[in-house]
C-alpha cells in the first residue's frame, strides 16, 4: 500500500492507495476479431489524517478540481515507486554478479 502527504482544503492528510490498474490502450486494427477496446486507467484512494486513520469526514471535501489533482499525484507516486523497484532489483543484480 502507498501513501503520500496531501493537503485537502488546506488541511495536512495522507493519500493512501488502495488500488490501481494500469491503463492499457486499445487495438483497432485489422479485423474484428482482434480489436480490443481500451481498458483499466482506474485508481482507488482515500483521504487518512496523519496518523493513517481514514477521515471519510475530510473525504467529503475533496473537490472534482482536487479529486484530479490527488489522481495525478497518485500515478505519479505509483511511477516514481515502480522505478526505485527496478532501480534496486538493477543493483542487487549488479552486486551479485560481482560476487
Amino acid at each position: 500500500m502507498l501513501e503520500f502527504d496531501h493537503r485537502v482544503a488546506g488541511i495536512p492528510c495522507v493519500i493512501r492507495i488502495l488500488h490501481a490498474e494500469p491503463f492499457r490502450a486499445g487495438f483497432f486494427s485489422g479485423p474484428p476479431e482482434h480489436c480490443y477496446p481500451d481498458e483499466g486507467g482506474l485508481i482507488v484512494w482515500e483521504v487518512c489524517d496523519r496518523r493513517g486513520r481514514a477521515a471519510p469526514w475530510l473525504e467529503r471535501k475533496v473537490t472534482k478540481e482536487e479529486a484530479n489533482n490527488i489522481e495525478k499525484e497518485a500515478w505519479a507516486a505509483l511511477e516514481r515507486d515502480a522505478q526505485e523497484a527496478r532501480d534496486s532489483y538493477l543493483i542487487d543484480q549488479y552486486e551479485a554478479s560481482r560476487r
